[in-house]
């Protein structure tokens, strides 16, 4: 039902009950939350990528990953993966060496180093897991080209679980201002322009205020995600909580274009989507445990 100029349209008593789309838009529907998925899918792809490369899960102490043995060095050769050693100009160097696990048979396998610390015939401690002997190195060095500075490739998928997390977060308090929240018809105060230092728009801030039941007269301030000429109307719903000043949220400016019924139940305009809105975050969980695995069971 759209709002009349100067109405405030029947609301639900507290507490409202949420459609499920309606609780989908919310937490996972905003773009801020869309761009954080995506983030921790593009994360993922990246660590899956650079596997071969790099050791992630390496860089922790694991359990059972201490047991030593003798070993001699075979061959010591540069490589060309110093450009991308983060933090160092020196030359990476593979390191060829020979070890027996108790109870084993010789085996050979490589470690990285940063600089040339080992020299070929020298006697060495070699770092190994008994359940998976081929998952060695010498002691002090790596297991794969790339150190500890690789962690960084952890930063995308970090950084979109940040945004995630903080985009549900926001949801569950609308979630909660629209089911136990009161409602308002707030006046549009005023609407100002927000440039950077080059003098280009870059969002809005609009100042609303409402009168509460008991005469108390409140301000909101919403900020929108984009330059585009304001073309809000003078007087918009918000849902705001009694107890909180400055605590409230403009209807609609909510996700999935919300509507208020006819028997004051609040609905979404379009269910279809609010569903879509689960894949990237159902994407980006799958990818991340399956990640995960992979790398964990190449530690193991």
């Amino acid at each position: 039902m759209p709002v009349q100029e100067g109405v405030l349209p029947a609301v639900a008593p507290i507490p409202r009950s949420l459609q499920p789309e309606m609780w989908l838009y919310l937490l996972l529907g905003t773009k801020l939350a869309i761009v954080g998925w995506a983030l921790v899918v593009a994360g993922m792809i990246l660590l899956v990528a650079m596997a071969p490369y790099t050791d992630v899960v390496g860089l922790f102490a694991l359990p059972g990953s201490g047991a030593t043995a003798e070993g001699v060095v075979q061959e010591v050769t540069e490589t060309d993966w110093g450009d991308l050693e983060l933090g160092s100009r020196d030359p990476v160097f593979a390191n060829r060496f020979l070890y027996t696990p108790p109870g084993g048979n010789t085996l050979e396998v490589l470690s990285y180093s940063t600089g040339r610390v080992v020299e070929a015939g020298e006697r060495v401690t070699v770092v190994y897991r008994p359940g998976n002997p081929y998952r060695a190195r010498i002691q002090g060095q790596r297991y794969r080209p790339l150190g500890r500075l690789s962690s960084m490739l952890l930063l995308p998928a970090l950084l979109g679980l940040f945004l995630a997390g903080r985009a549900l977060i926001t949801g569950m308090g609308h979630v909660r201002l629209l089911q136990r929240g009161r409602a308002a018809l707030a006046a549009l105060t005023q609407s100002k322009e927000i440039c950077d230092r080059q003098g280009r728009p870059t969002h809005w801030l609009l100042d609303f205020s409402f009168s509460t039941p008991d005469g108390e007269i409140r301000y909101l301030t919403f900020q929108t995600r984009d330059t585009r000429p304001v073309e809000d109307d003078t007087r918009e719903v918000v849902f705001y909580n009694p107890d909180l000043t400055g605590h409230g949220v403009l209807f609609d400016a909510l996700p999935g274009r919300p509507l208020i019924d006819e028997q004051g139940a609040i609905q979404v305009s379009d269910p279809i989507t609010a569903w879509m809105s689960v894949l990237p975050a159902a994407l980006a969980i799958l990818l991340t445990l399956a990640t995960f695995w992979y790398l964990g069971s190449a530690s193991f």
